[in-house]
C-alpha cells in the first residue's frame, strides 16, 4: 500500500490517507455546472515515473494525465470542487527541500495552476460542500499536526484544532451539511476518528481502539468520510489485523465490516449523488481503486496496471 509523511501517524504502514473525489456516478453535469466537467474521478498514478494527477471515469474508462512534472516532483491528493471546475491538490513543485509541500488550484482540465497556501507541510484538502472553503491538514513540525481551513482564494486562513504535546490531528471531511467535521487524532494513544463543529468547537471521539495487531502494528480507525446524507462514517480500520473498510453510526455505535480478506482495503470514500464507495487495494499485487456496495457486496476493480493508482 502506498505511503505518504501521513502514514507515520498511524502507527502502522497502511493508513492511505490521500483523496479521491468522484463527481456523481451519472454521465451528465449537475444543474448550473455551465461548462464544468462531466463526471470524473481524480486518482494519483506513478505509471510516468512521478506521481502525478489523473482523471477517468467512474466506471474506469477514459483515463487522463492532467499534470506533467519531472526532476521527482509529487502531485497527489487531489479534490474536485462541488461544481467540478476546480481542483485542489498538493505538490512540492516550488518547495525549497523535498518534504515541503503546499497546496495548488488548476482548473478542471489541468491548466491555469496557482499556489493556495505556503506551509511547511500542508496536505489532504477537502472542499466544503459550498465549495468557498478548503479544510486541510498542515504539519508545522512532526508533532505540531493540525486541522485548518483556507478560503478558496487562498485569504481567512483558519487552525481549527490546537495539537497538545504530542498529539496530532489530520484528515479532515466536511459533512454535506456543511455543519460537521470529521478528523483523526491519536490524543488518546492511538489514531482515532472525532468530529467537531464546522469552527473547531465541540470536538468529540467517536472510536476507541487499544492494543496491537499479531504484527505489532497499533490498531488505528482512520480516514473518515461521510455518507451522502450525512448519518454515517466510513472508515479503515486494522482492528482485525490488517486494513479493511467499516461503517458506524454518527455517535461510533452500529459498527459494520464490509471488507475481509487477506489484502489492505484502505481510503473508502463515497461519491457525490452516488451510493457506491470506491476505495484502495492491493489485492491484485499492487495499489488499485476500487468500488463496491454499502453493504461490501459487489466488489469491483477500475484501474489495473503494473504501477500503483492511489489517492
Amino acid at each position: 500500500m502506498r505511503s505518504s509523511s501521513i502514514l507515520s501517524l498511524c502507527g502502522a504502514a497502511l493508513c492511505v490517507s490521500s483523496i479521491l473525489l468522484f463527481s456523481g456516478c451519472e454521465d451528465s453535469n449537475p444543474a448550473g455546472a455551465g461548462t464544468a466537467l462531466t463526471p470524473h474521478v481524480l486518482f494519483t498514478s506513478d505509471r510516468d515515473g512521478n506521481a502525478e494527477i489523473f482523471t477517468m471515469n467512474a466506471d474506469g474508462t477514459g483515463q487522463q494525465q492532467l499534470t506533467l512534472t519531472s526532476n521527482d516532483v509529487g502531485n497527489y491528493d487531489a479534490a474536485s470542487s462541488p461544481d467540478y471546475s476546480r481542483i485542489v491538490f498538493c505538490s512540492d513543485r516550488y518547495g525549497t527541500t523535498e518534504s515541503m509541500y503546499s497546496l495548488f488550484l488548476m482548473d478542471g482540465e489541468g491548466a491555469g495552476v496557482m499556489q493556495l497556501t505556503s506551509g511547511f507541510l500542508d496536505e489532504f484538502p477537502r472542499w466544503s460542500p459550498d465549495g468557498r472553503k478548503v479544510v486541510f491538514t498542515r504539519f508545522n513540525t512532526e508533532y505540531s499536526v493540525d486541522i485548518y481551513v483556507v478560503g478558496a482564494d487562498g485569504r481567512n486562513q483558519q487552525q481549527l484544532t490546537a495539537a497538545s504535546g504530542t498529539s496530532r490531528n489530520y484528515l479532515a471531511v466536511w459533512s454535506p451539511e456543511d455543519n460537521k467535521i470529521a478528523f483523526v487524532s491519536d490524543r488518546d494513544g492511538n489514531s482515532e476518528i472525532y468530529v467537531m463543529d464546522g469552527n473547531g468547537a465541540n470536538q468529540r471521539q467517536l472510536t476507541a481502539t487499544s492494543g496491537t495487531t499479531l504484527d505489532s502494528s497499533s490498531i488505528y480507525s482512520s480516514n473518515p468520510w461521510f455518507t451522502p446524507d450525512g448519518r454515517q462514517l466510513v472508515f479503515a480500520s486494522n482492528r482485525d489485523g490488517d486494513a479493511e473498510i467499516f461503517i458506524m453510526n454518527l455517535d461510533g455505535s452500529g459498527i459494520k465490516q464490509l471488507t475481509m480478506n487477506l489484502a489492505d482495503d484502505a481510503d473508502p470514500q463515497f461519491a457525490p449523488g452516488c451510493d457506491k464507495i470506491f476505495f484502495v487495494s492491493d489485492r491484485d499485487g499492487d495499489d488499485e481503486i476500487f468500488s463496491m456496495k454499502t453493504d461490501g457486496t459487489n466488489q469491483q476493480q477500475l484501474t489495473s496496471n503494473a504501477n500503483d493508482d492511489w489517492f
